[in-house]
């Protein structure tokens, strides 16, 4: 048997037992005890954690934390593995943080130089926050990968109530209240969209050359500041108790907050001047602890549903 592939067997035979003897080693995979012994030396260097006990029932023994043998991942397996573990990084209470940070190392260690830079790239296309459990959305790996490789998409989708056909230059995607979106430059409006992924009813990628915007240094968090001051509007809200953690938890908001103290905080960004009425209905989740302070076309549209919803309550039957 080839050393590789006994390491590889006696790793799992290990795992499997409390406590070994090289003698039982040695019969089970029919060598001396003198190769079991520079195997499990090989072992030992490589992290495995064993433990000799001394005594006339002495032995080997494994610590609590047992080593898998080696798993042959594909690069994408890899990324998406990181990528699965990216929601936790800034998670104080997820009780297994410090074994993913471990685990995330190991794979940025072992990918190649073009793998991690690939994986850099995706960071700044792709945002996610927990709890995430969007609407299924077809076109979403295809608006990613347009994202990464920066080229035109033709698409048929809707907005703001009308039917849409364009081509798109999406800058990412992020996940917020049960959907994906995707901000993309319109090459053919000349403006930029927010796009409800689940919205897209047919989508291609643009295999011709075209002219594209460059955005190289553009991040799915920083977008924003490339919009004229035609087209966007400065959003400011006061936020006090429980409003600054319930911001925290929305994509869309938790990179602008910042906390003045425990008890206060406050937002200020940029937003686009056709999506008042989805951050408006964003706003009003965060309840009475956030305050908008602009745009007025905000602040109104809340102060109707305020009005609105005082109404439902006014007389409260009895039975």
């Amino acid at each position: 048997m080839a050393k590789v592939k006994r390491h590889e067997l006696l790793l799992l035979s290990i795992n499997k037992k409390k406590r070994f003897t090289l003698k039982e080693l040695a019969e089970e995979f029919k060598v001396s005890t003198r190769t079991i012994q520079r195997d499990l030396l090989s072992l030992m260097d490589m992290g495995l954690p064993i433990v000799s006990e001394f005594g006339p029932h002495g032995g080997y023994k494994l610590e609590n934390e047992r080593i898998l043998p080696p798993i042959g991942f594909t690069e994408s397996e890899a990324l998406a593995f990181l990528f699965a573990l990216q929601p936790y990084k800034k998670s104080l209470s997820f009780p297994f943080r410090r074994e993913a940070a471990s685990g995330r190392d190991k794979f940025i260690n072992y990918l190649p130089d073009d793998a991690v830079k690939r994986f850099e790239e995706i960071q700044k296309r792709l945002l996610i926050h927990l709890p995430c459990y969007p609407d299924p959305a077809p076109f979403l790996p295809l608006f990613l990968d347009a994202s990464l490789e920066q080229c035109l998409v033709t698409a048929h989708y809707e907005l703001g109530g009308n039917t849409k056909l364009g081509r798109l230059q999406p800058i990412g995607i992020y996940c917020d209240c049960g959907s994906w979106y995707s901000p993309c430059y319109s090459h053919t409006e000349n403006e930029f969209h927010v796009i409800d992924l689940k919205d897209v009813k047919q989508a291609a990628i643009q295999i011709e050359h075209q002219a594209l915007m460059d955005f190289s240094e553009v991040t799915i968090t920083n977008w924003p500041d490339l919009l004229p001051p035609s087209k966007k509007l400065l959003l400011h809200i006061k936020l006090e108790g429980e409003g600054i953690q319930k911001a925290l938890r929305h994509p869309s908001l938790s990179p602008h907050v910042i906390q003045e103290t425990d008890a206060s905080g406050l937002i200020s960004m940029y937003i686009l001047t056709n999506d008042i009425h989805r951050f408006a209905e964003l706003i009003w989740s965060l309840g009475s602890d956030a305050q908008v302070v602009q745009p007025a076309e905000i602040a109104d549209i809340i102060r109707k549903k305020t009005v609105l919803m005082s109404r439902n309550y006014e007389r409260i039957p009895t039975f």
